[in-house]
This record gives structure tokens, sequence and C-alpha cells, in this order.
């Protein structure tokens, strides 16, 4: 799990989170995908960056339709955690407590190098 990831905040509209993006996405781990936290640090959901930048430049966030958000808790065993990235079809999917407070992300890039280690030779 890695804490580079974008955290987007709430109350900006798509054309305000793209500057967002291009001033804080530099050194994270991806930016394909981005996830929108509450002032407390909470998951409210996640979006592709793909679908921010189609946006209206004038709609919020929280108003952008998205998928489903999949996350994963932080007590998943492995196997939780691969097959919900073989279920799910994500580059990166959220980390978070008991109470939605995001702690990080997991990419696909870690979750395979766990598989590979599994694999019998």
């Amino acid at each position: 799990m890695t804490p580079l990831y974008v955290a987007l905040p709430a109350n900006l509209s798509a054309c305000e989170l793209i500057d967002y993006v291009r001033h804080s996405g530099p050194g994270m781990e991806t930016i394909s995908t981005l996830y929108v936290l509450d002032e407390e640090g909470l998951l409210i959901h996640d979006v592709r960056l793909g679908v921010l930048v189609l946006a209206d430049p004038a709609s919020r966030i929280t108003d952008i339709a998205q998928r489903g958000t999949v996350l994963i808790p932080a007590t998943a065993s492995r196997d939780q955690v691969i097959c919900a990235f073989n279920k799910y079809d994500r580059t990166a999917l959220p980390v978070v407590d008991a109470d939605m407070h995001m702690l990080g992300i997991i990419t696909i890039d870690e979750v395979l190098d766990v598989a590979q280690r599994k694999l019998p030779n």
C-alpha cells in the first residue's frame, strides 16, 4: 500500500479539480484514478481522470456520474485483495479503515508482485 494518491476535495468544480490534479499529481503513484474525500478524510467515491476531464467544467465532483466505488478494508487478507482486483478489473483500489478514513491505495503492480510470489515454481 502507498499513501501517494491524489485526494480531491468534494467542494470544487470539475474545472478547478483539473487544476488541482495538475498541481498535486506530480510524484503520486497514479493519477488515473482519483479519490474524493470529505473534510475529515472519509472516502466519498473515486473518479477516473478521463471522466473528470470530459465532465462539464462547472459540474461539482459529487454530481459526476460514477461507477460504484470498490474499496479494500485495511484488515483484508492478501487473497481478498487479489480477488477484488480480479473481480473488478481496476488498476488501483483505495484502502480504508473501519470508519472509512482513506489510508492509501493498492495498485495492480503491487498485487501482481504479491500474486507472483504466491505461485509455486
